[in-house]
């Protein structure tokens, strides 16, 4: 998987969301790996007889993810200890 060779010590990824969230920033230059998650959603609709018609539909979402090494963290003084 693409993930794994990317050349980072830690498989850990975040979302720029994620990383805008803790209040912590990109490095400049950085590039994510574009992620697609497929999750099966029922959808059901009812005709003007009443009949109700289901179905299963895809729920296709992309992410960008990257490296936690990525991350430009501010640095915790009581870590520091």
């Amino acid at each position: 998987m693409k993930l794994h060779d990317a050349g980072y010590d830690t498989p850990e990824r975040m979302t720029f969301f994620q990383i805008k969230t803790a209040g912590w920033k990109l490095k400049k230059g950085s590039e994510g790996i574009e992620v697609v998650h497929t999750e099966p959603v029922e959808e059901s609709d009812t005709d003007d007889d009443g009949n109700v018609s289901r179905k299963i539909a895809a729920r296709i979402t992309k992410h960008v993810l990257f490296n936690v090494e990525q991350v430009d963290k501010p640095v915790d003084p009581k870590q520091q200890e």
